[in-house]
This record gives structure tokens, sequence and C-alpha cells, in this order.
């Protein structure tokens, strides 16, 4: 299923059957043609199949990642340079002993949605496990 919402006001402007890009394609055609030329901004998942439908309807368009997917890819970013910078200090993957395996969901939090015992043993953990200053 794929849903078209309305970035502005956060209104569903569509929801058709499927996450592919003849999906997407069917949908924007349904469009009228000035309706298509005013959109200006497109959020969509990281998909190939939806940017080439929208690079293909909606011309005029600039396209973004959507701010969960954003989210989600720093997140894996930050995932997987925990665990390289753990096998190059230690030789091995990390463990409930390591400061930054045992704390690392502090790190995907955002710094200003931690409580001050959340800051403070994000600060304790980045001084004592992190190679670099």
């Amino acid at each position: 299923m794929t849903t078209f919402t309305n970035l502005a006001t956060g209104q569903v402007i569509g929801v058709v059957d499927g996450r592919d890009s003849a999906a997407v394609k069917t949908w924007l055609k349904t469009r009228p043609r000035w309706w298509r030329h005013r959109v200006r901004v497109v959020a969509i998942d990281p998909s190939a199949a939806f940017r080439s439908a929208v690079r293909s309807w909606l011309p005029k368009a600039s396209v973004s990642v959507d701010h969960f997917h954003l989210i989600q890819l720093a997140n894996a970013m930050v995932t997987n340079v925990r665990r390289r910078v753990s096998w190059d200090r230690h030789d091995r993957r990390g463990r409930g002993s390591d400061l930054t395996w045992a704390n690392r969901l502090l790190l995907m939090r955002g710094y200003d949605s931690l409580s001050a015992r959340g800051r403070t043993k994000l600060k304790t953990v980045l001084a004592q496990d992190d190679p670099t200053p």
C-alpha cells in the first residue's frame, strides 16, 4: 500500500494498492496536469521505483527522502560505524561489557531528547570508548 500525503497539511490525498512504480504512476496519471505541475517537492522512501515514477510524472518536483527513512538510514550508519569500531578496537564484536554496545540505543537518540542522566551517560560512553578525541 502506498499513501500520498500533502506535506504542508499532513492530509492524506490518496492511497493505492501496491508499492511499485506502476502503482505510483497510475495514481499520478489520474491527477490533472495543472495539479502535477504545481507539485514542487516530493518526499519519498529511498526507492528507485518511486523515484522513477515521480521523475516521469512530476517533472518540476524536487525529490527528497522522507523524515522516517532519513532517520532510519542515519541510525543504520551509526550502527555500522559502532560495529566497525568495535571490531577495530577489540578485534571482536561488541559485548555487554563494552560501553558502546551496552549503551548503543543512546547513540541513536536525539541528544535534545535525552534526560540529564542519559546525556551524562552518553558523555561517559564517548569519553571512554570513542577512539577519536
